[in-house]
């Protein structure tokens, strides 16, 4: 993959004629990072005394021209295993400035095709609705790849863009929105997606299953059930003319003419149908969508999650949860973990952030967590947490990120040692540091984190623990995070 630290955008001349456009090959034949930067220039730079029919046609041609470069980008943001930290948030900013730029060319469309300026009659108003709020899609999206903030600007910018739809009559209208698109769509059905994919819980999935669930989404989008009155089984509402997102039909909303009713509809069976078609037959089927770099093991979790969140009953947790306000002393990693653990602090350097809990239960924390403390941030994370007045240390997993403001993120931690001790393993190989997240009993069943690649379930291993030597059967590998796996085994005798 390119080096991004490196690409700059090309000048725009601004000499160009009015109606031309870099033909197709000029940005295909460039890096995708080059070419979506290039576009979003020559986003910016049309002018405004354009033609209203011939600018339309310029950011039409434009956004058809740039898709594959920007899918290029989208799989290199989601899947290159070389990207550091600035890297990828270089690439988050490309994929999200163009997206934006998109939006407000589509928008500048529209505000002088509803004034009615001359050449309106012209202009084809349900594609460009329903590309519009498409572009919406896609910049909902890439907040949810950084978990927010969803700004009141893309709810009502959307709905304003539905409701528009739907006073001139084009709202259900389908339409193929793109040369080449299979499937038909419609401004309803884009906006649907947007609703949907914020009911979905974005906020406990990686970049990447968000991805798969917006494609899942869009294959279920005819089951959905979308209506302007409150029905039996209706699970959601909005209200498409305000900057709030939509929420659990938990109470029945004061009635508004621009009150919409969605809930997954027949999507919930056709879930369960494809899921079993996925085991059965080892793959996703090809007219799911799903790209080739996703594994049916990680499709199937992600229809799992999206049945939990779109049934008429939300998720329950496991355990009450009780409110707290208290400081808790956070580090990040399994290399930082084991420094603690060993009480080489000197060595760990000031890495700690300081969170403040918010609520605790037997198995997890929920705590706030200001946004200018860095952006290591990532579900699935491994952190070591020490609350405030005490000196022992938990071991947690991120499984829940949200950025409610622009300064502020809410992160839910799942407990998973209460206890840990570091203990030196033994196998047939070199000992290596792990820690023990439980108290060994033999009978009993522990878990073990371990570096990436020290879990082997043929091996067991053996180690000292308060001067008794204990050995442990290798049962199965729990999970696999970015610097750590966690597995479990069955303490026996030494």
């Amino acid at each position: 993959m390119q080096n991004l630290s490196v690409v700059t955008p090309e000048p725009f001349s601004g000499h160009q004629p009015p109606g031309s456009l870099p033909e197709p090959d000029e940005l295909l034949g460039k890096a995708p990072a080059a070419a979506i930067i290039e576009a979003a220039a020559w986003l910016e730079a049309l002018p405004e005394g354009l033609p209203l029919s011939l600018r339309l046609e310029q950011v039409l041609r434009l956004e058809e021209v740039a898709r594959p470069q920007e899918r290029r980008l989208v799989d290199d943001y989601l899947i290159s295993p070389r990207l550091g930290r600035r890297q990828e948030y270089r690439l988050w900013q490309i994929n999200n400035d163009y997206r934006m730029r998109l939006v407000a060319a589509y928008e500048n469309c529209l505000d002088r095709y509803s004034a009615g300026e001359t050449g309106a009659d012209g202009i084809p108003a349900s594609l460009l609705y329903a590309r519009l709020l498409s572009a919406y899609v896609a910049c909902h999206k890439w907040a949810r790849f950084r978990y927010g903030p969803i700004g009141g600007r893309l709810w009502s910018g959307a709905g304003h863009a539905y409701l528009g739809a739907v006073d001139a009559g084009l709202a259900a209208i389908p339409l193929s929105i793109f040369p080449g698109a299979g499937k038909e769509t419609s401004p309803e059905r884009e906006y649907l997606k947007v609703l949907m994919l914020h009911a979905s819980s974005m906020d406990n999935l990686l970049p990447t299953e968000i991805e798969v669930a917006l494609q899942l989404i869009s294959y279920f989008l005819s089951y959905f059930t979308f209506t302007e009155e409150l029905r039996h089984g209706n699970v959601f509402w909005v209200d498409a003319a305000k900057p709030l997102p939509p929420t659990r039909l938990a109470r029945r909303p004061e009635l508004a003419p621009t009150l919409r009713f969605f809930s997954a509809g027949k999507a919930l069976k056709a879930v369960a149908e494809l899921r079993l078609q996925i085991k059965r037959a080892g793959e996703v089927p090809a007219d799911v969508g799903i790209g080739r770099h996703f594994s049916a093991a990680s499709v199937l979790s992600v229809l799992d999650h999206l049945a939990r969140h779109w049934g008429p009953t939300p998720p329950e947790r496991s355990n009450t949860r009780h409110q707290v306000n208290s400081r808790l002393v956070v580090i990040n990693g399994l290399a930082a973990i084991q420094l603690r653990l060993a009480g080489k602090v000197e060595l760990c350097g000031d890495t700690s952030e300081d969170w403040i809990a918010e609520n605790v239960s037997q198995d997890g924390v929920g705590a706030k967590r200001p946004l200018a403390a860095g952006d290591w941030i990532r579900i699935g994370a491994l952190v070591g947490i020490q609350p405030e007045g005490g000196d022992n240390w938990l071991i947690g997993v991120i499984r829940r990120y949200n950025r409610e403001t622009e300064t502020l993120s809410f992160v839910g931690v799942e407990t998973v040692g209460k206890a840990p001790r570091l203990i030196v393993a033994a196998g047939s190989g070199a000992d290596s540091a792990a820690t023990l997240l439980d108290t060994p009993h033999v009978g009993d069943t522990v878990s073990l984190v371990l570096a990436h690649g020290a879990f082997d379930e043929t091996e067991p291993i053996t180690f000292e623990l308060d001067g008794v030597t204990m050995r442990l059967q290798p049962l199965a590998l729990a999970e696999t995070g970015a610097d750590f796996v966690r597995g479990r085994y069955r303490v026996e005798e030494p």
